[in-house]
């Protein structure tokens, strides 16, 4: 699943790029977007006992925004003091 997001995610920033956006702009919406919809899948594995699949889902959510509060919640995460 790492590879097919990465394979959207390179394919939207050329696009984005040939229509004059920067790349940091656009990388910028994509992390959005790719975390939003990776958490709406995670929040539906979980109603549906898919707690293996939802776990992947979070880690990949991390790799875009590493301090997406609800995928460190549900993974386990804590804050330090």
């Amino acid at each position: 699943m790492k590879t097919g997001l990465r394979s959207l995610a390179v394919l939207l920033l050329v696009v984005a790029a040939a229509r004059g956006q920067s790349f940091e702009t656009r990388h910028r919406q994509l992390a959005a977007e790719v975390v939003k919809s990776a958490g709406g899948l995670a929040f539906w594995c979980q109603s549906n006992g898919l707690a293996g699949e939802r776990a992947r889902l979070y880690r990949g959510v991390l790799l875009w925004d590493p301090g997406a509060a609800r995928a460190r919640r549900s993974l386990g995460f804590t804050k330090q003091r």
